[in-house]
């Protein structure tokens, strides 16, 4: 017969796939070491689907960006952008307040760097993102930031 699934308790024996033990893993360690939990983030969350489930269970989410002019959008390059922009991604988001945000900022140019400030400024002052955001970029933009 079928093996049932418990979806939110360890079972042996049960037929949870990966993705299901991992999250009762995190939901395990939220409950039992939440500081520990606190440093488990989900990794390249470029996609909706992606976004939606680790925000269930992680405390935060890293996604990469590129700066396009007319703002950002969520893409790890070479991949051809999906034509999701940072702010969609962010919506996905509003209902998560206390997430933990790490953009990923893949190609930044002194050129367009006071319009991603000001256009990240608009970000933040829609979804809060200040307090709660780290903004990671290519180790050779240290020149640009000067």
């Amino acid at each position: 017969g079928d093996v049932p699934v418990f979806y939110d308790e360890s079972q042996m024996g049960d037929s949870k796939d990966s993705f299901e033990r991992f999250r009762v893993v995190l939901q395990n360690l939220r409950d039992r070491r939440p500081g520990d939990w606190q440093k488990t983030w989900a990794h390249r969350a470029n996609s909706l689907g992606n976004l939606l489930e680790a925000k269930q269970i992680f405390s935060g989410v890293e996604t990469d960006v590129v700066f396009t002019g007319n703002g950002f959008l969520v893409n790890h390059p070479p991949a051809e952008p999906t034509g999701l922009t940072l702010a969609h991604w962010l919506e996905a988001i509003e209902d998560s307040p206390d997430l933990s945000i790490w953009l990923d900022w893949k190609n930044l140019r002194v050129e367009q760097l006071d319009e991603a400030l000001a256009y990240l400024d608009v970000l933040d002052q829609r979804f809060k993102l200040k307090s709660r955001t780290v903004i990671e970029t290519p180790s050779d933009s240290i020149a640009v930031l000067r």
